[in-house]
């Protein structure tokens, strides 16, 4: 009797049973209990009042705790007593003036007083990790979940937590952003329209959208337009926020830090921030050069494995290559650098030569300068004032050098269409002829031919 042949399975099967069609999950893993870790140490911390603990990790912790939240949440004080709180803000517990945009005040007007800052602070910390939640599809490799889990208990973030900022809410906005923008990429305008109108830096995001399909280019320029016309209303609240805001080079980074720390000692302040906008110049030429030459593969051109981080990590990038050119920042806003990482890890793992070297070295300087208030703690304990100085020395080497890696990456993200004709099809960096592109039986869609219409 002949034996029936076995019927070929069908591609979903067959993605089931392929050899390394699980190998994510124990990266996955790995980022989800760092998640998980994270949550129940914040609430351990939390719970027994002692988020000062901290400070071991060399966070300057503040009192009263979450000091930051209170400046939204005390605007309801001062708009009781007849002042704007932009302005001037008696609700606050430092007096400090509200320097986020008036979107703000709409907590104010529906009743949220001092007393509820702890609620507002653990809003902001859900929405915090639903954003590293929807990172964890990225986390392709062990090490990649390892790194994310890093970057995750760094001290960028725990100062961010320890001072109850706003920017934990902005973060999970950004990165839920980021995980719609293939599929979805309206809901992921909307997404950065949302983060932006809490606190105007998440618009340097909206170029991870420009990176992506023709689909999501359109959303991009629309969402760029809407909050042009948003800025433009509310132009005089811009100088307002900044007049409001302070900065203590201790725990920042920017263009303006070592003009401003070496002003102290007697140079040009004008002379020094001139300096450093030509060499800021110069070196965005420089990445505009190369993308003249080569450029990196787009999200779809190739396996999704291979370019499915290019959004986050152009969102994460461009958050930091703006913010640095825009003047100084608060360190809690390096914690969007995690956004970067698991598309460096791809890039260190398909690239060859002085570009793997290169990759590998902005992943190195990712993670410094993440964890740059410890290892500068570490070299004040050893060396004291001295110490202490070559830290902060140090530290802004370290962010000019990762200013000068992440705008050159972008430079070769930008996509053909928004370039000159004479600059376009240039060969991909990470598209290696030695390797052959993986079947449809693998797991990765066919790439769809770009239509006429999407070609431009």
């Amino acid at each position: 009797m002949l034996r029936r042949r076995p019927r070929p399975l069908p591609a979903s099967s067959a993605v089931a049973h392929t050899p390394g069609a699980n190998t994510k999950q124990p990266g996955r893993r790995v980022f989800a209990l760092a998640v998980l870790l994270f949550v129940g140490v914040l609430t351990l911390l939390w719970g027994r009042g002692d988020l000062e603990q901290v400070a071991r990790l060399g966070v300057p912790t503040m009192q009263p705790t979450f000091v930051d939240a209170y400046a939204i949440s005390g605007a309801s004080a001062s708009l009781a007593q007849g002042a704007d709180p932009l302005v001037h803000n008696p609700g606050d517990v430092m007096q400090r003036p509200m320097n986020y945009p008036r979107p703000w005040l709409l907590l104010a007007h529906a009743g949220l007083l001092p007393e509820h800052t702890g609620w507002l602070v653990g809003a902001f910390l859900l929405v915090f990790v639903l954003g590293l939640l929807a990172l964890r599809p990225l986390a392709s490799s062990c090490a990649t979940g390892a790194l994310l889990a890093l970057g995750l208990f760094s001290p960028v973030v725990w100062l961010a937590v320890e001072r109850g900022n706003n920017e934990l809410l902005v973060f999970g906005l950004v990165a839920l952003a980021a995980a719609a923008a293939g599929r979805r990429p309206g809901l992921a305008s909307l997404g950065l329209l949302a983060a932006t109108l809490a606190k105007l830096f998440p618009v340097f995001a909206v170029f991870g959208l420009l990176c992506d399909g023709p689909r999501s280019r359109r959303f991009a320029w629309l969402s760029l337009a809407a909050i042009g016309g948003w800025l433009a209303v509310t132009f005089a609240d811009l100088g307002r926020i900044r007049a409001g805001t302070f900065h203590w080079n201790r725990i920042g980074y920017g263009i303006d830090q070592a003009a401003t720390t070496l002003a102290k000692n007697g140079l040009s302040l004008p002379l020094l921030l001139t300096a450093a906008i030509v060499a800021a110049g110069l070196v965005l030429l420089v990445g505009g050069w190369l993308r003249t030459r080569t450029r990196f593969l787009a999200p779809g051109e190739r396996s999704e494995p291979a370019t499915a981080g290019v959004v986050p990590f152009a969102m994460g990038a461009a958050i930091y290559v703006g913010t640095f050119c825009t003047g100084s920042s608060f360190d809690y806003r390096l914690l969007f650098l995690l956004l970067t990482v698991p598309q460096l890890v791809v890039w260190s793992g398909s690239l060859r030569g002085r570009w793997r070297f290169a990759v590998r070295g902005t992943l190195v300087l990712v993670l410094a300068m993440l964890w740059s208030l410890t290892w500068q703690m570490g070299l004040k304990v050893a060396f004291g004032p001295r110490g202490e100085e070559l830290g902060l020395l140090l530290d802004e080497a370290l962010s000019w050098l990762l200013f000068g890696c992440l705008s050159t990456a972008l430079w070769l993200l930008v996509p053909d269409a928004l370039l000159p004709r004479r600059w376009r099809g240039r060969p991909a960096l990470d598209d290696r002829s030695d390797v052959l592109p993986l079947p449809v039986g693998a797991g990765v869609a066919p790439v769809r031919p770009a239509r006429a219409s999407e070609a431009g």
